[in-house]
C-alpha cells in the first residue's frame, strides 16, 4: 500500500501538532467527526460559538478556504480548554480513547507500505511519518518512508501520484 501524509498517530503526534500550529480545519474536522462517530456530544469539545456551525462546515458543501475563513486564528478559541488539556496531558478521557482507538502507528502489516510524506507539512506534522516508520520497522513490518521534500500537504500529496504509480507498475 502506499499512504500519504497521514496522520497516523492522531492521539499523540497529531493532536497536538495542530493545537501548537492553530491547525484548526483539521481540530474542527476531528471534533465533528469524532462528535458523530463517538456519540460524544460537540459542545463538550468545542467553544459554544461553534457548536452549530461545525456541522454545517463540514456538510461538504463548503470549501477549505470558506471553512478556514469561518473558523478562528488560535485553537484555544475553537476548542474547549478540558479538551486542550486533554490532549496536552494525554489523559484517559472520551476523547483521548476515541482518538487512540484511531491510531495506526502500531499496526502488524501484512503487505508491504511505503509512507510517502512532505517534509515542509504543516497540515501533518513530518514526525508523524517519520516515527510511525520507526515504530513500524521496530516490528518487523515490511515498511518504507519517503520523502517528498519541501512541500506543503497537498502540493506533497500531488507530487506522490507519480512515484505511487511507478511503485505499482501503472
Amino acid at each position: 500500500s502506499a499512504n500519504v501524509s497521514g496522520p497516523y498517530q492522531i492521539s499523540q503526534i497529531q493532536s497536538e501538532f495542530a493545537l501548537e500550529n492553530d491547525n484548526n480545519y483539521f481540530l474542527g474536522y476531528l471534533a465533528n467527526s469524532y462528535a458523530e462517530v463517538y456519540d460524544i456530544k460537540l459542545a463538550d469539545l468545542v467553544q459554544a460559538d461553534y457548536v452549530d456551525t461545525l456541522p454545517f462546515l463540514y456538510s461538504g458543501g463548503v470549501t477549505r478556504t470558506e471553512i478556514q475563513a469561518t473558523l478562528p486564528l488560535t485553537s484555544a478559541e475553537l476548542i474547549r480548554p478540558e479538551i486542550f488539556q486533554s490532549i496536552q496531558n494525554q489523559d484517559e478521557s472520551e476523547f483521548m480513547k476515541a482518538l487512540r482507538d484511531n491510531d495506526v502507528y502500531n499496526t502488524k502489516l501484512r503487505q508491504p507500505m511505503s509512507l510517502y510524506y512532505s517534509s515542509s507539512d504543516l497540515t501533518v506534522d513530518p514526525q508523524d511519518s517519520e516515527k510511525t516508520f520507526e515504530v513500524m520497522k521496530a516490528m518487523d513490518n515490511p515498511v518504507s518512508l519517503i520523502n517528498l521534500g519541501e512541500f506543503d500537504h497537498l502540493t506533497g500529496i500531488v507530487n506522490s501520484f507519480p512515484l505511487i504509480a511507478e511503485q505499482f507498475e501503472l
